[in-house]
């Protein structure tokens, strides 16, 4: 038995044209962030693993419209696409996590005040545009083990000290991130090892 989210998801991604080399990448880091945050999230811990592994997968769905903004883009088609399987509530927050997956965090347009689990998706939202961030350089090479907590509102990511000295424009992406996050009140904390 397969779930037709996953067909509408890959159908969705074949029509846009999506670099399968990079959603796996970011798909993957986001899976490996989210599974060192713990029991911060209150929805199941597969539910969540699914809605990142999808927005991972569609997240640069936009481009194929225009590289300006394009994810705000993929968000509009995101929601108002034919999804089969996925009930209303769920499609705004796949669309709610393409939005906010990089440039300023917000909500007013995104549906996230008729979401059942805001807190979360703020999260999952956070632990996408990490993800994005960290594979922005479209490398085929591995990311190092990359530790990332989560204590309330305070987020943790820890680096190997000579990666973040050998990726400048990363390192100084995450220096941004911190003002982007502080809108949702949380606070990024990077650490070196």
């Amino acid at each position: 038995h397969s779930d037709a989210r996953v067909r509408s998801v890959v159908a969705l991604g074949e029509r846009y044209h999506v670099d399968q080399q990079q959603a796996n990448h970011v798909k993957d880091t986001a899976q490996r962030l989210l599974e060192q945050a713990g029991d911060a999230l209150d929805m199941p811990a597969d539910t969540a693993v699914l809605f990142l592994r999808w927005a991972g997968h569609l997240h640069e769905i936009g481009l194929d419209i225009a590289h300006a903004d394009y994810h705000l883009h993929g968000a509009y088609v995101a929601a108002n696409a034919d999804l089969p399987g996925f009930p209303a509530g769920e499609q705004q927050l796949l669309s709610f996590l393409i939005a906010n997956q990089c440039k300023r965090v917000g909500e007013q347009s995104s549906g996230l005040r008729q979401l059942a689990h805001r807190d979360d998706a703020r999260l999952l939202a956070v632990i996408l545009r990490l993800a994005v961030l960290l594979n922005r350089n479209r490398s085929s090479a591995e990311l190092p083990e990359i530790g990332f907590e989560v204590e309330g509102r305070t987020l943790t990511l820890t680096f190997p000290d000579d990666w973040l000295l050998a990726n400048p424009l990363t390192e100084a992406d995450l220096d941004r991130e911190q003002d982007y996050l502080s809108v949702w009140a949380y606070r990024l904390s990077i650490r070196r090892c």
